[in-house]
């Protein structure tokens, strides 16, 4: 059927309203109000422009599918949306936009959808509304259907300005692509065009000095490392558990009275054994970042931000904590009694050097609280394993899941504790909960050190939070209304403080943790390093170099480095220092490279 040319023209205005819809609908998302993504449009309309092609190019897709205008607005705003709201819960939980790789976690995304604030889900609401009055409009005043040929054409230009959005719009925009920082990325760019740029995590460019020479250079002082190290125990070689409390946290900054001191074994263990500050490269979430980190003595700054290492990158097997000690004979295990899947984790710890992966699945018809299993638990289960072989070596690696989020009022009914506390009255309940939750852990920490302190050969316990609880955010913003962020969009020295969470190391034979060579600040990427030497261990060849900038550098950040001083300042602005050069170096060398750097240590089992 001809299209008349007054229906063309309708045509052509209900594509324009949709368009604009569509680019308002994503932006307000983003953005937390319509009012905010009209005035970014304003101050940047080139790049409201790029985005604005974005939009268009999927309802040109959905047309070019469809073959009718008023299913191609469904289609195509449906897609729209679901970006949307995926995007809005991503940016509040974790503070980073919705980026192509977490398609590949599609059952974090629904869980994250599902806490989707009441006023985001009124805005995708409306927009439904506004969809479906396009759609009625498009059935009733536009043109019939397109034909073959227009349908083809009209893919070939979603393609055209899809292909174009990943290098030539933004050039020609002059648009930036920050791949360190996301959620600025989605600031200045818009969120469509910030996800066009970056449709692939693997964004990590070769060093330009990178070869077999540069790395034999750089690692050249490992000889001297490996002299003098660490001697560890007389005699048998010590186990080590690594033991990642889920949110542990001491609320530093908020003054508070409770019923019970949630943190009292800590404490008392703190004041005898080796304690510090851990700047986690997470707040409120992303768990396996923290992981990589303390595992691996690779770092998250050099990688792109909202990527996730877990699934993005250790593909195969990767230099470890695991590794350096299995190849001595010891047992390694991972304790997590969450859902093998979560974070790819069953997938990735066996490339870490684990042997057994006990996940939730194996904690059939144990104590719950919550809904989730609880650190007494956990703690049994890495009892089993210790001593179902107490002559050989171990090393367990756990991570805890009971003082998980959300920090509903009833979640511990009579249990919780009693708490008054300089926050809010709305947040009272939560930090009830949250402290009632950091109380248990504390005291399955004090039953497993007492049940290690049994044990006849020597063993180091790493204990350590993984990051702040995500209403620590809710906190600052009550604070202070007018400048409340997410901290990875604040200054540096304001952000510091929102990543630092306690930790510390425990042994059973005195002297055997040396407190000297612990800074009193530090990244979970020089975790590996310090246990392995004080443990005398054969280190890996990367994490020989981290230690000569343990003290140089002991903070290293995707937002910021803290200098041994205690100098504070943007990582961008250090990262060209020699030191970090060469430990990128190095990292892209193991995750990306060739691996010259594997075979150089002695004892390196990688």
């Amino acid at each position: 059927m001809v299209c008349s040319p007054s229906r063309f023209l309708k045509s052509v205005l209900l594509v324009v309203a949709f368009g604009l819809l569509g680019l308002v609908a994503v932006e307000s998302l983003a953005r937390g109000t319509p009012l905010a993504a009209l005035a970014w449009a304003v101050e940047r309309p080139v790049f409201a422009l790029c985005n604005l092609a974005l939009v268009l190019a999927v309802g040109a897709m959905g047309l070019a599918l469809t073959g009718r205008v008023a299913r191609a607005v469904v289609f195509s705003g449906i897609v729209l949306l679901a970006m949307a709201a995926i995007n809005a819960a991503k940016l509040s939980i974790l503070g980073s936009p919705f980026l192509a790789w977490d398609l590949l976690f599609a059952r974090q995304i629904w869980a994250m959808v599902a806490s989707l604030s009441m006023l985001a889900a009124v805005g995708i609401a409306v927009c439904l509304a506004g969809l479906c009055l396009l759609a009625l409009l498009a059935a009733r005043r536009s043109c019939p259907g397109v034909g073959l040929i227009g349908r083809v054409t009209l893919a070939a230009c979603a393609v055209a300005v899809a292909v174009a959005s990943q290098e030539t719009l933004p050039r020609l925009a002059g648009m930036p692509n920050t791949i360190w920082n996301q959620a600025e990325n989605a600031e200045v760019n818009g969120y469509l065009a910030t996800f066009a740029l970056n449709v692939s995590p693997l964004l990590v460019r070769q060093p330009e000095s990178y070869g077999p020479e540069v790395v034999v250079r750089l690692l050249e002082h490992n000889e001297y490392l490996i002299a003098e190290a660490g001697g560890g125990a007389q005699g048998k070689r010590p186990s080590l558990i690594i033991l990642m409390s889920e949110s542990f946290h001491d609320l530093l900054e908020v003054a508070y009275d409770a019923s019970q001191n949630p943190l009292e074994n800590f404490s008392r263990l703190a004041a005898t054994h080796p304690s510090f500050r851990l700047v986690s490269p997470s707040f409120g979430g992303n768990t396996c970042n923290v992981e990589f980190e303390a595992l691996t003595g690779l770092s998250n700054a050099f990688l792109p931000d909202g990527s996730i290492p877990y699934d993005n990158y250790l593909r195969g097997p990767v230099p470890s904590v695991a590794w350096a000690l299995r190849s001595l004979g010891y047992r390694t295990a991972a304790v997590h009694p969450y859902h093998d899947w979560f974070w790819n984790r069953r997938n990735v710890y066996p490339n870490l050097g684990f042997e057994a992966f006990h996940s939730l699945d194996s904690f059939k018809g144990v104590e719950m609280r919550g809904g989730l299993v609880t650190d007494e638990a956990m703690v049994d289960r890495i009892l089993e394993i210790v001593e179902a072989d107490p002559e050989t070596p171990f090393f367990i690696h756990a991570v805890s899941m009971q003082n998980h989020g959300p920090y509903l009022e009833n979640r511990y009914g009579e249990d919780a504790l009693l708490v008054q506390a300089d926050a809010p009255d709305a947040l009272l309940p939560v930090i009830s909960t949250f402290l009632t939750g950091v109380r248990d852990a504390d005291r399955a920490l004090a039953r497993l050190l007492e049940r290690l302190e049994e044990l006849p050969g020597p063993v180091v316990c790493l204990f350590f939070g993984d990051h702040q609880p995500w209403f620590m955010l809710d906190l600052h913003k009550a604070r202070n209304p007018a400048g409340a962020a997410h901290p990875a969009r604040l200054p540096a020295q304001e952000s510091l403080p929102m990543y630092s969470v306690p930790g510390l190391i425990w042994s059973n034979l005195p002297g055997l943790v040396d407190a000297a060579d612990i800074p009193r600040e530090l990244s979970p990427v020089h975790l590996p390093a310090i246990l392995l030497h004080q443990m005398g261990i054969p280190l890996p060849p990367h994490m020989f170099y981290l230690r000569q900038g343990l003290w140089s550098h002991p903070v290293i950040h995707r937002n910021f480095v803290v200098t041994g001083d205690g100098e504070i300042d943007r990582f961008e602005a250090r990262r060209d220092s020699e030191f970090l050069r060469g430990l990128e170096l190095l990292q892209y060398d193991i995750l990306f490279g060739k691996g010259f750097a594997r075979p150089i240590a002695e004892g390196s089992s990688l």
